[in-house]
């Protein structure tokens, strides 16, 4: 995702009542091999059913590499405010 999608994901926590407890956390994974199983664990679901799999799964890595391209990482600038640090 991207920073300003995090900001409204913020804003939209902070007109909660009761008050939401926010956490992002960003797990990168450079294993080859386990990405792969995992991609093609998600071009068999749903959104592919009908579809041969070697094109779900060409199109899933499409989809992947259109998110790695906006993908902006999770910075300690975006934690939470000093005095506010139980809620978003």
């Amino acid at each position: 995702t991207t920073v300003l999608r995090r900001q409204k994901v913020r804003e939209r926590c902070a007109r909660e009542w009761p008050p939401v407890r926010l956490i992002f956390v960003e797990s990168i994974c450079t294993d080859t091999k386990l990405l792969l199983r995992n991609y093609m664990l998600k071009a068999s679901n749903d959104d592919y059913k009908g579809s041969a799999p070697e094109a779900a799964l060409q199109d899933f890595l499409a989809r992947v590499r259109n998110y790695e391209a906006v993908y902006q990482t999770i910075t300690d600038a975006e934690g939470p405010e000093e005095e506010d640090d139980e809620t978003c």
